[in-house]
């Protein structure tokens, strides 16, 4: 569900915070900003962004602010 992908994220970014020395940050990447379009040439059609192909914010998105918020 939406909500297990926010809550994935989150414990991610919690783990990368807790584990990795500061000194040693530099980053978190995430593959693709929006959602594949279906003509895409890598995972076309799929739900892979933290924003849907018309920009409007996913539940992953929140995960990803909790997570670097702390909360």
């Amino acid at each position: 569900s939406y909500h297990q992908m926010a809550d994935f994220y989150k414990r991610i970014i919690e783990t990368y915070m807790a584990k990795v020395p500061a000194a040693q940050q530099w980053g978190i990447t995430l593959w693709c900003p929006t959602d594949a379009p279906a003509g895409s040439g890598w995972r076309a059609g799929e739900p892979v962004g933290i924003w849907d192909q018309n920009y409007y914010r996913k539940h992953v998105y929140a995960g990803i602010a909790d997570g670097l918020s702390g909360k």
